[in-house]
């Protein structure tokens, strides 16, 4: 069997599954558990766009969704000012 390569994207959470993030480059709609081990983010500190988990302390940028020191990625959407 030919087997086809796709490319990766996030699963969409629920709206149930995000909460919104407000910095001062605007407010992001983020998924509550973090993809690398399913931690809340609820109430995890942000720093310019990036939020920390405290489980493991893995770092996001709430623009792109990047993990900055792992191999996940964080489902995120840019929601303006």
């Amino acid at each position: 069997a030919l087997l086809t390569r796709l490319p990766w994207a996030p699963v969409v959470p629920a709206d149930e599954e995000t909460f919104v993030v407000e910095t001062p480059e605007g407010r992001f709609r983020i998924a509550k558990r973090c993809p690398h081990a399913g931690a809340s983010l609820e109430g995890a500190p942000v720093e310019g766009t990036t939020i920390t988990c405290l489980n493991h302390h893995y770092r996001f940028d709430l623009r792109t969704g990047e993990c900055l020191n792992g191999n996940c990625r964080l489902w995120t959407e840019p929601l303006g000012s």
